[in-house]
């Protein structure tokens, strides 16, 4: 600290965490939030951010940068796990593509220490469930109950229709759409859950959901609820928008089209965001 106080002023030359954190200062007392994340984004281990002081005899934390002025903006620096996809999920809206379950096991745990009687509910598609689901397991040995809605679509449904909406035909995102050696089969992944020591039932209706969700919340035990869904029927109202890389070069009418309804919302797309 002794020395950061020297660099600025003037005394030494500036290190790479010193310049840094006065870029930072400098976007936060111009009006613009700061947001990082990544592994030991508080500390910076190669370059010595020290975006948080720690006071190791009262555990207080103290962030400079979020006291550079009167009425600045937010300023958040998060640790993430040591995984690019950890990031990614929290800068798009927490979709990690693999991790919800390890997610919601690690935010019951903590969540049973501020509200031992709530419910952890963890949303996951079906393609994102297979990539990682072995915490099911650890939350019913170490008694931390998780709600699981689980969207059985055949697959990856939601990268499919953004592939389609390139103009492009179905490719090797759905089970039924893959070059297949056998015949396409479904998963249960209700019997799945129960081999890891979960409970578990299969809904095709709202009101079979609504009453297995009772059921869930009534559960001394994880509990994962299996929704069977269209892969191809979406909501048109509610959507954002997704810039998707389409050529505008085509012998498919279909891609020429997309191409210029990405134009179209290109243009409506709003400053900075």
């Amino acid at each position: 600290m002794k020395n950061r106080a020297r660099m600025i002023g003037g005394e030494l030359p500036l290190d790479w965490g010193c310049a840094e954190t006065l870029a930072y200062a400098a976007l936060l007392e111009d009006g613009f939030s700061v947001r990082l994340t990544g592994q030991d984004s508080a500390r910076g281990t190669f370059f010595h951010r020290h975006a948080v002081l720690h006071d190791q005899n009262s555990d207080r934390t103290y962030v400079p940068l979020q006291h550079v002025a009167e009425r600045q903006p937010r300023f958040e620096v998060i640790d993430s796990v040591l995984s690019e996809e950890a990031v990614m999920g929290f800068e798009y809206g927490y979709s990690t593509m693999g991790y919800e379950i390890g997610g919601g096991w690690g935010a019951r745990i903590a969540q049973m220490d501020a509200d031992t009687h709530g419910d952890t509910i963890v949303f996951v598609g079906d393609g994102s469930y297979l990539l990682l689901n072995s915490d099911i397991y650890s939350s019913v040995l170490t008694g931390r109950k998780l709600i699981i809605v689980l969207c059985d679509n055949g697959g990856f449904a939601v990268i499919d229709k953004l592939q389609r909406n390139t103009g492009n035909p179905s490719f090797n995102n759905q089970i039924a759409d893959c070059n297949l050696k056998v015949e396409p089969f479904a998963i249960d992944f209700a019997a799945h859950a129960r081999s890891m020591g979960a409970r578990s039932e299969v809904v095709k209706t709202i009101t079979e959901f609504e009453e297995a969700f009772r059921r869930a919340k009534a559960s001394d035990r994880t509990y994962l609820i299996d929704i069977k869904v269209d892969p191809y029927a979406w909501t048109e109202d509610g959507h954002a928008w997704w810039e998707v890389g389409t050529p505008e070069v085509s012998d498919r009418p279909e891609v020429i089209a997309a191409s210029a309804e990405i134009n179209r919302g290109r243009k409506r797309q709003r400053r900075g965001v």
